[in-house]
């Protein structure tokens, strides 16, 4: 028998606020987890991307929260994104509370100022958090509920020597949450020396994606992505949509080419600054661009309700990329469509994710001309049968009975209708239908599936020219390097900071490629130069 948030032990005014947020039945995270928590017990909660956690310890912390006390509680998060949500979300739920979300990319004087002013929870991230602790901006001695969102994609951001810095600076009564889609051994070990004795609470089967995403491949040839991606576009009925790409050029010229289709369509990576990505996400949210096509370090975090299609532009380096992308969609019980644009030779690749991920993929076919065409035409139908009930369609009423005096209702009609159809369509260019003969390959037996090389790798060093002069950190590297190139941490050896310098070591068999991928990069927004060479032996 499933259970109402009203059995789970929250106030009543708590109550009335999810009510009131369209809450009504908890997730099994939030089952699970809310009752622990209001209990006074530390969790560790593991389940899928867009299950629910940030209710499961949201509730909780801002109920054991007072109005007009000192800093109370901390929820540390990856992105500035995701700390911006979770931090929209705790204010909603409870807005007699004072929050604050604190992230890098804006000014620190503002966020200084709301400090002073006094703020009972915070969203963070670690990098801005440790500036505002080296500066004596932040206390955190009255601080009783810190939950770590996402600990995975922290640690895969680099930013294990900023949580240690803050986690050891709680008061050792602070009730710790660790919440993560993935529980890999750097994850473990954290868990040991903060969380000891705490709850696990793992929710979930083999299949880590949400099962109400329908999944799919689409192989393509080579170079005629950006033309199927608009095909399987024009042939699906789609709202919001995301679409990854692996760079930032690639997320830019992929919009600009939608929009000469015909969509709206946006661009978002790392290289924006902070007030451009916020002007870009709020017009995302606000229906106002229809795509957004994104780097995963710039999605990283995101929540957006009604997202219903995901495309995978590229195919993603590892399955935890997947599993992020993939649950950007079907949030909140809703169903999604993920599809995932491949090239002959990467079908390997694609098996690697179905075995890791759990999942079996569907086959599509680029639709043809006609297929496109006849699916327009049954959605404009549909427009106009909608329409058809609207009480202000009687304002034209006086001209259709001019109109029916001079010509045949049914040539009126079409007439009309024409119109209309040239005013929607007009700008979605065609593709012509030799470029993209429909393509489906057969699988590989599942026996012969490519796994990663046994033996050492090998690497070549890489030289940045930004280093502690420039404050630069191991997560502004890792993001820099991800955001360019499609790589994550996984892919990278050693990183060495100097005083004028940076050295990542990347795999030697794709130097070349990641070079000219970062021959016009910013590092913490500064334009700077790459090139390859390693650190002299008396600097390393």
């Amino acid at each position: 028998m499933s259970q109402t948030f009203a059995e789970l032990g929250l106030s009543s005014e708590l109550l009335a606020a999810i009510e009131a947020a369209g809450y009504t039945t908890p997730t099994e995270i939030q089952a699970r987890a809310i009752p622990a928590l209001l209990q006074g017990r530390s969790v560790i909660g593991q389940s899928r991307t867009g299950s629910g956690k940030t209710a499961a310890f949201g509730l909780p912390l801002v109920e054991m929260c007072e109005p007009n006390g000192p800093l109370q509680a901390l929820v540390l998060a990856p992105t500035r994104e995701l700390a911006s949500q979770v931090n929209d979300q705790l204010h909603s739920w409870a807005p007699r509370l004072s929050t604050l979300a604190i992230y890098g990319g804006t000014p620190i004087g503002p966020q200084i100022h709301r400090l002073r002013a006094g703020v009972q929870i915070a969203a963070a991230t670690p990098g801005r958090l440790v500036d505002h602790l080296e500066r004596g901006t932040v206390n955190l001695s009255e601080v009783k509920f810190c939950v770590l969102d996402e600990a995975d994609e922290m640690l895969d951001f680099g930013f294990e020597e900023e949580l240690e810095a803050i986690l050891t600076r709680l008061p050792p009564s602070a009730r710790m949450c660790l919440f993560s889609a993935t529980f890999p051994p750097r994850i473990r070990a954290l868990a040991e020396r903060h969380l000891a004795g705490a709850e696990r609470i793992e929710v979930g089967d083999r299949q880590r994606t949400v099962s109400t995403v329908r999944q799919a491949y689409c192989v393509v040839r080579p170079g005629k992505k950006g033309a199927a991606l608009g095909r399987l576009l024009d042939h699906q009925e789609h709202g919001p949509t995301l679409v990854f790409c692996r760079t930032r050029l690639d997320t830019q010229s992929l919009a600009d080419e939608l929009r000469r289709r015909g969509y709206g369509a946006e661009a978002l990576h790392g290289d924006m600054d902070q007030k451009e990505r916020e002007r870009v996400m709020d017009r995302f949210r606000r229906d106002q661009v229809q795509i957004l096509c994104a780097t995963d370090i710039a999605a990283r975090g995101l929540d957006v309700e009604g997202v219903t299609h995901v495309f995978n532009f590229d195919v993603p380096w590892d399955v935890e990329q997947y599993i992020h992308r993939v649950g950007r969609t079907a949030r909140a019980g809703r169903s999604g469509t993920a599809i995932t644009l491949i090239e002959p030779n990467q079908m390997r690749m694609l098996q690697r994710i179905e075995r890791e991920a759990g999942v079996r993929f569907d086959v599509l076919s680029i639709p043809t001309q006609v297929q496109v065409a006849e699916s327009r035409r049954a959605r404009f139908g549909d427009q106009i049968r909608t329409k058809m009930g609207d009480p202000r369609c009687a304002d034209q009423a006086h001209l259709v009975e001019a109109l029916f005096r001079d010509a045949e209702p049914a040539a009126v009609a079409a007439a009309a209708l024409q119109l209309l159809w040239e005013n929607t369509y007009s700008m979605q260019q065609e593709v012509e239908e030799e470029d993209l003969a429909p393509m489906v390959m057969a699988r590989p037996s599942r026996g012969a599936v490519a796994r990663p090389p046994s033996g050492p790798r090998e690497y070549a060093w890489i030289s940045l020219s930004a280093g502690r002069r420039e404050e630069v950190n191991p997560a502004d590297v890792l993001r820099c390097v991800q955001a360019e190139t499609g790589l994550t941490k996984a892919f990278l050896g050693k990183i060495l900071i100097q005083d004028k310098r940076t050295f990542v070591e990347i795999p030697a068999d794709k130097a070349a490629t990641i070079l000219g991928q970062m021959k016009r990069t910013k590092l913490r927004g500064k334009r700077i130069k790459a090139e390859l060479g390693g650190p002299r032996a008396d600097n390393a």
